[in-house]
């Protein structure tokens, strides 16, 4: 929160880009809304943004606006405030005004807490753009809320560009706690199956104990629904923005997105990934497309070991496209990569210490996948596993993955890389480093399930694998014989043995030249004088 205070008062020193900004059109004071007394703003504000022009600037004076949940119980109305045209909402700097969540989540006549957004935008343009800026958006104080509590829920239509966007997010705070929840009076077999998943129920008793306080900071959700309107999510920008504790993730994608910008954003989570991109399961869903991170920073507030902080991807048959997640640093967690197209990690540092996933994780439909210029570091864990685990599931296998001058390094029992069913793994520089316990395994361990590994390629990768015996590992499975391996200008260190090993027998031999390991490759199963 130091930095975004810093900014906002070095511009006010500054002056010019202060007066460059648009004059407020209205203040939420002059429709009756007032900070810091404890009394429920909603319908103030909402009657200001109503009132706002399209294009106009409505302005928040310093302090904590309250705002509860909205009567009602249906869906359409689980947002607090809505802004359903363009314009923009402008604080007096983050953690200067507050924008909070008051109260229980459970409507009147409800026995059950209600989902609820804080504030959904929907209907911005490049012409004219929904702009949120200079706020602290606050959960803190909220109750029995159900799962599907949002801060900030972006919701199509938007129709922008990154370069001209729709809708942005900029300096500002968001804080979504997981809460102590006060324990229910109603019997659990009492209420509805839809009111049971809301609920934490006693096994031995059947008395609600408490409800779930879910939530996402920001919930990002568009889609074509196959006929002429089109609700996708078009240029979004979100930007210099800091979530010191967002209960399950801090940026959600649903699906139906296309075009975003996150740079300078600080997220920390206790559950799911900081980002998650997650698509439903409905037939002809829109994937998330065109998708830049910069200067990001995830770390994990509860337990390592819960897994992911960065889920890259869409399901099968609508693979997320072009994400691209640059000079940014992931601790306490992971990157899933599943059915994405194009992915690229660049100068990125991922520390899964503790975790029980995989740093980086890539399986089903993942096609060209490559990592620059980066660190992958996994520490003791749990239970064993591997820096970089690629793998096919449900039939459908990853295709090529590349990874250059990255840094691969294991203190765990486990391989550095485990690849399995993949068309083509290819490592130019770089290093693979293990350091832990000697084992029997390698650093490279891989095999065919629902298709061979047709091509690996180290091209001058350093390769230290004090304690262990070997540098690459190849089985066949079945009928999935390895292809085309190739190890070639790689320094390799405390390896006992071997640097390939084949069990089953390969389809060609391998191309192992310039190394400075003395043992080129063994084959188990292979007859004297093989050949392929």
């Amino acid at each position: 929160m130091r930095r975004i205070l810093v900014l906002v008062m070095l511009l006010v020193a500054a002056g010019g880009d202060a007066a460059a900004q648009a004059p407020c059109s209205l203040h939420v004071e002059d429709f009756g809304a007032a900070p810091n007394n404890g009394v429920n703003d909603r319908v103030s504000i909402q009657t200001a943004i109503d009132a706002t022009p399209t294009g106009g600037v409505l302005c928040f004076g310093s302090g904590r606006f309250d705002i509860a949940i909205r009567p009602g119980i249906g869906i359409q109305d689980v947002a607090s405030l809505k802004v359903m045209r363009g314009m923009t909402l402008r604080g007096q700097g983050a953690g200067i005004t507050v924008l909070a969540m008051m109260g229980s989540g459970v409507r009147p006549g409800a026995t059950f807490p209600g989902n609820w957004d804080l504030l959904q935008a929907t209907g911005g343009t490049s012409a004219a753009p929904i702009v949120i800026e200079d706020l602290t958006f606050d959960g803190a104080a909220r109750f029995n809320t159900g799962e599907q509590t949002h801060l900030w829920h972006v919701i199509g239509p938007h129709v922008g560009t990154v370069e001209a966007p729709a809708v942005r997010l900029e300096r500002a705070e968001l804080i979504l706690p997981e809460i102590a929840i006060p324990p229910g009076s109603v019997d659990c077999h009492a209420i509805t199956p839809l009111e049971r998943r809301y609920a934490h129920c006693d096994a031995s008793t059947g008395a609600i104990t408490g409800w779930h306080g879910g939530g996402d900071c920001v919930f990002v959700f568009g889609e074509h629904n196959g006929t002429t309107i089109d609700e996708r999510v078009r240029g979004l920008v979100i930007r210099d923005v800091e979530a010191p504790e967002c209960h399950r993730s801090g940026i959600a994608f649903q699906r139906g997105t296309d075009g975003v910008l996150i740079e300078d954003v600080e997220i920390v989570n206790r559950h799911d990934a900081g980002v998650d991109m997650e698509p439903s399961e409905i037939p002809g869903v829109i994937p998330i497309r065109n998708v830049t991170m910069r200067r990001m920073r995830l770390s994990r507030g509860g337990s390592p070991a819960i897994g992911y902080m960065m889920a890259i991807g869409g399901k099968p048959g609508a693979p997320s496209e072009n994400v691209t997640v640059e000079d940014s640093t992931i601790l306490g967690g992971s990157v899933h990569v599943i059915d994405a197209r194009y992915t690229v990690l660049r100068r990125v540092r991922v520390d899964s210490s503790g975790s029980e996933a995989p740093t980086v994780h890539a399986r089903r439909e993942v096609v060209g996948l490559r990592i620059e210029d980066s660190t992958l570091a996994h520490g003791i864990a749990t239970s064993p596993t591997p820096v970089l685990l690629i793998h096919a599931q449900s039939g459908i296998s990853p295709t090529d993955v590349t990874l250059v001058n990255t840094k691969l390094s294991q203190k765990s029992p486990d391989h550095v890389i485990r690849v399995e069913s993949t068309r083509s793994l290819l490592l130019i520089g770089g290093e693979l480093r293990y350091l832990g316990p000697a084992g029997t395994w390698p650093l490279i361990w891989g095999r065919g399930v629902t298709q061979p590994i047709r091509s690996l390629t180290l091209d001058g990768v350093l390769l230290v694998g004090t304690g262990l015996e070997g540098a690459v590992h190849l089985l066949t499975y079945g009928v999935h014989r390895p292809g085309r391996i190739t190890v070639a200008g790689c320094e390799a260190f405390g390896l006992s043995s071997y640097l390939v090993r084949f069990t089953g027998i390969p389809t060609r031999t391998p191309e192992i030249v310039g190394n400075t390991h003395s043992a080129a490759f063994t084959c188990q199963d292979c007859p004297a004088g093989w050949a392929p």
